[in-house]
C-alpha cells in the first residue's frame, strides 16, 4: 500500500475505521464488457456533496427577510460560516490524496475536486475502469464509494466518477395509428 492509497482498497470486509457510502454503486448494464484501464494521464473530475445539518438557526435569520436575493445572499453566508470547517477538513482530505480542489461553493456544500485515476482511487477506495455497452463506451467502477469514518459524518455523496448519461427522455412519441383526428388548431378555430 502506498502512502496516499486508501486503507481499505480491495478489502471487501473494509478496514476499521472506512464507511462506505451507500447507494454509491452502480449496476453495470447487462451485456456490458471490460474495456480497459482509464488512463493515469486523464484528468477525472468529480462532485463532493457535504451533508447537511440542522440548519434551523439559518431558516430563522432567513424568517424576516422578504426580498429573495437578500435572502440567497444571507443562505449563502450563514452556510459559509456553518460548514467552513468540514469544506476544510474534506478538502484537506482530498488534497492529501493527491486530487487538487477545483471550486468550493459553500452554499450549494459543493466541492468540485480533480485528479488522476490513481488518486480518486486513494480518496475513495474505487478503482474506475472503461466499459463498452454496444457502441456506448464509459467510466466506472465497481463497488462503493469508501471513506474514513470520520469524513462518512461530512460527505453526503461523490458523482461525476461515473461517466454513463443518466437523463431518460418522458416524451413518448404517439403512434399514427392513435393519433387523435383533431390537431390543436381545428379546436381553435369557430366553424363558418
Amino acid at each position: 500500500m502506498t502512502e496516499n492509497e486508501h486503507p481499505a482498497s480491495g478489502d471487501p470486509a473494509l478496514g476499521a475505521g472506512i464507511q462506505t457510502i451507500v447507494g454509491s454503486s452502480r449496476a453495470l448494464p447487462k451485456g456490458s464488457q471490460h474495456a480497459g484501464e482509464v488512463s493515469e494521464s486523464q484528468i477525472i473530475e468529480a462532485s463532493v456533496y457535504l451533508r447537511t445539518r440542522d440548519e434551523a438557526a439559518i431558516m430563522t435569520k432567513l424568517g424576516g427577510i422578504a426580498d429573495p436575493e437578500v435572502r440567497r445572499m444571507v443562505q449563502a453566508n450563514a452556510r459559509t460560516a456553518l460548514y467552513r470547517d468540514d469544506l476544510r477538513e474534506v478538502s484537506d482530505f482530498v488534497k492529501s490524496h493527491g486530487l487538487f480542489v477545483t471550486a468550493l461553493a459553500p452554499a450549494r456544500l459543493l466541492i468540485r475536486v480533480a485528479g488522476s485515476p490513481s488518486a480518486i482511487h486513494a480518496a475513495f477506495g474505487v478503482k474506475l475502469a472503461l466499459y463498452k455497452d454496444g457502441s456506448t463506451k464509459f467510466r466506472s467502477f465497481d463497488g462503493e464509494i469508501q471513506l474514513p469514518e470520520h469524513l462518512h459524518a461530512l460527505i453526503e455523496s461523490v458523482l461525476g466518477l461515473d461517466s454513463r448519461f443518466v437523463a431518460h427522455t418522458r416524451i413518448r412519441q404517439s403512434h399514427p395509428a392513435q393519433s387523435p383526428s383533431v390537431g390543436p388548431n381545428s379546436l381553435a378555430t369557430r366553424p363558418s
